[in-house]
Formats: C-alpha cells, structure tokens, sequence
C-alpha cells in the first residue's frame, strides 16, 4: 500500500483590500489544509467533489510501491473533507496506465476514465496500440469492472457523463455513462475509419460496463470530441474537424453534434470561424449554448459566442493580437454570463493590464460586454475556476506565478489565487493559497467548505510530488 507523504508546513496567506469591503462581509479565504502525496514522477490529473464530502484525484504514477503494475500505473487516491488520507490504489498492467477524470457514485464509489496499453495485470480484452479504459472502483477502491475501448490503433475517450434512470422503454430504465474521444481504429468497436482521428462517442452500461452503442464521424483528416453536455434530446458533443480551405491549406473548425440518448444523430453543425479556432468550454443555455476559445495561431484571438439549436452562430466577445484565449464561461441566467482566459498584455491596448500573461474576465449581460478586468502581474497568470456567490459577487481561482502587480510581494513561487469581483468586476480583495515554498496548481473545485487546488508542490527534501490544498471560508 503507498504510503502518504503529510507535510504540515507553515501556511502563508495574503490578504489584501483592493476596494472597501463591507462590514457584514465574510472573510475571504485560508488554507484549512494541505497534503502532499505519492512519491517523485507521481502525477494526479483530476478532482471530483463528491457528496458525502470525498475529495477522489485521479492520475498516474511511477513511483515505486507495493501495488505498482509496471512502466505508469493508474493512480486513485480519496480523501475525507478533512483532508485525511482513506486509500490510495494504483490499477493497470505492465504497459503505461493514465487515469484523467472520475465520476463520484451514489454508492460511494466511482467511475474513473484513462487509457492504456496494457494487456496484463487488471487490464483484460485489450485491442492494441492505446486503447481507452474505464473503470469501476467500489468505496474501498475494490475493482468492479474494467472495460478497453477501441481497436487495434490508437483511440482515446476525454470525456465522460454518467446519467441515471435513462429510459429504455415503458419497463426500462437503466444508468449510463456516454463518453466521447476519437478513434484511429477501423475495428473491434470502430467498424471504419474515414482518416486520421475520426470524432467517437459511445455508450455503456453503470452497472457492468456492457457496450449499448458506438457513434463515429469523420472526414478524410482529424475530428474528434472533447467534451459532453446534457441535452434536452440526449448529449451534445462538442470538438473540431480540420477541413481543406479555400488556400489549398487546412483549417481547423469548432463543431457540435446532438445525439439522442440512444446514439442517433440528432443534428450537427461547424461554426463559420474565418481561421483555426478551438472550443475550450462550452455552457448549455435555454436556448442553445455559450461557447468559448481561442482562433488563429500566434497572437490568438479570445472569443466567445452564442450557439442556438439551429446552429446559428453570434460572435458576441473577441479579443485579437494579444496571444489570447477564453479558457472558461459560466451563464448564471439568461442575461448574465461570465467568462475567463488569458492575454499578453504587451501591445494589447486594453486597460489595467500588468505586464506578462494575465487572466482576463469578461462581464455580459445578454451578448453585451458590460465590463472587463485584467487579473495578475509581471507573470503567467491562468484562470482554473470561476463560481458566482449568493450575493451576485465572482470568485476566480487562478495559478500564477506573479509576485507584483495585483498581488503583494512574496518568497513563494507558483501560487494558488483567489480574487473576489464586485457585479461590475471590480476586484475587492484576494488571498494567495501557498503553504509551499514552490507549488503549480492546474486545476480547482468547489466544495461545501471551499474550494480545492490540486497540482504539485516541492517538498522539504526537494521532490517534487503531487499536491491538495483547501482553501476554506
């Protein structure tokens, strides 16, 4: 069993008004606890909040141990809401084992999503080259299923969502998770391929992993999927296809498919973006979707934009010359939207901006930009997670590296960030999450008691090894 590494280091916590604050309000935020875990190379990739209050972090390891399986290992570990290790497991064979993203059950445990290129150990009905896996772990990190999707070539499932009580018909009802990914594969599970990746979605049962169906489209080059939203008629999965353009060249365009929830193609369309542009979030709407990203190469544009379920497309954000990109959005209500990304802020032109890399968020009401707000400093600074409060007030978690500009001066390197905005996107005060020395968060969620980051952090010994820090209220 691998032994969790604790360190209980000395919390330094910035806090500091940027505008007067009101009397009734509550403090910010603080580091209630951090932990360090796994051994040197040990990477996780993924958190989920589930709710009995479990932190479960995916990813992978190669450190050794007593449950290694050879070359990179898929790696679980569950924490309570305290931050207190309950197991930490690794699953796989001798080949390499990734383990990306986790689906909390109500029964306590989860359905864990990867890939491998094992055909030993744990891994059973391997096809060839990198095959996607999921499994299905108990509360105890029992293993209950595994299932290899694919063929005999590469193919990979990025996304997951787990429904419950799908209909079947009038007697019928069963649980599913709905994953999409693309495939190089023309077999087993892909009976063709049009050329290079092919966009995948596919469907299988909660309860033993059974396949239900598989959906493939393609052109002669790339397409895939990398991410699922629920939809009033199934899922909407939404990705990109390169196409030939105009110039004898290639272009790289957002596209949506709509899928009934037994695999039948509803509808699907490419939004007319005038050069490569990538969706990196997508929020669904009453009447469609908000989506955000990023188009062109070097000095990207940051852009955002509305979909309506015909297809329709309204440009409604964009933010040339500045190497930008919209990283994540949010719709509160039909008339407020929130968004977040990152610019450089030499030669951009837009005001308050540091220096470097900043986060940048955008205000809408409706597809009107009522505000915008540089967060950071001279440095790289990255937007994880943005939530509304009760009070109509944003909270941004951000990773920066930054150590002037919005934030106080400090010896700590790679800090995680919170900035509290006003409803016009005034930032009133922060807090800078760094119990250690050197951490770099990629990643934060929400929980009852606060908010997570997760990444990793130099230990005292100078590994460096992965890393949960709670910031609380």
């Amino acid at each position: 069993m691998r032994c969790f590494v604790i360190l209980l280091l000395i919390v330094s916590l910035t806090m500091v008004p940027f505008c007067a604050a009101r009397a009734d309000d509550p403090p910010l935020y603080s580091v209630e606890w951090s932990r360090l875990l796994g051994g040197e190379g040990d990477e996780l990739v993924g958190i989920t909040a589930a709710d009995d209050g479990r932190i479960w972090l995916v990813g992978s390891a190669v450190s050794e141990s007593d449950d290694a399986w050879g070359g990179i290992d898929g790696w679980v570990a569950v924490l309570d809401e305290g931050g207190a290790p309950i197991w930490s497991k690794r699953f796989g064979g001798k080949g390499d084992d990734r383990l990306i993203e986790a689906a909390a059950l109500t029964d306590g445990g989860a359905v864990i999503l990867g890939t491998t290129t094992s055909g030993d150990g744990q891994v059973r009905n391997y096809r060839g080259g990198v095959d996607a896996w999921v499994i299905r772990v108990d509360a105890d990190g029992g293993l209950v299923w595994q299932k290899c999707l694919g063929g005999t070539r590469d193919d990979s499932l990025d996304a997951m969502l787990v429904v419950t009580n799908v209909v079947i018909d009038s007697f019928t009802r069963e649980d599913r998770i709905f994953l999409a990914g693309w495939s190089m594969s023309y077999n087993h599970d892909l009976n063709m391929n049009a050329g290079g990746k092919d966009a995948w979605m596919c469907a299988i049962r909660l309860e033993d992993g059974r396949s239900v169906w598989h959906y493939r489209a393609g052109e002669p080059m790339d397409d895939w999927f990398d991410m699922i939203l629920p939809d009033r008629l199934g899922m909407t999965a939404i990705g990109g296809v390169t196409l030939d353009d105009a110039q004898g060249g290639q272009r790289v365009t957002p596209a949506l498919t709509i899928l009934s929830i037994d695999g039948r193609e509803e509808s699907a369309f490419r939004l007319p973006m005038k050069d490569d542009a990538w969706i990196n979030d997508a929020v669904s709407t009453g009447e469609g979707w908000m989506v955000a990203g990023k188009m062109g190469g070097d000095n990207s544009d940051a852009w955002l934009g509305r979909v309506v379920s015909d297809g329709s497309f309204t440009a409604t954000y964009m933010e040339g010359n500045t190497n930008g990109e919209m990283i994540a959005v949010r719709q509160y209500s039909p008339n407020i939207t929130l968004a977040a990304g990152t610019l450089e802020s030499e030669g951009s032109g837009l005001p308050g901006v540091h220096g470097g890399r900043d986060a940048w968020t955008v205000g809408l009401t409706r597809d009107r930009v009522q505000w915008e707000q540089a967060l950071g400093g001279n440095g790289e600074t990255t937007p994880l997670l943005i939530t509304r409060r009760n009070d109509g007030r944003y909270v941004i978690a951000l990773a920066t590296d930054a150590a002037d500009g919005d934030l106080s001066p400090r010896d700590q390197r790679g800090v995680g960030w919170l900035a509290l905005l006003d409803t016009n996107g005034n930032l009133l005060r922060q807090a800078v999450i760094a119990p250690y020395m050197d951490q770099r968060f990629t990643a934060a969620v929400t929980m009852d008691s606060g908010i997570a980051f997760l990444g990793g952090a130099l230990d005292p010994d100078g590994r460096w090894l992965a890393a949960v820090v709670m910031a609380g209220q």
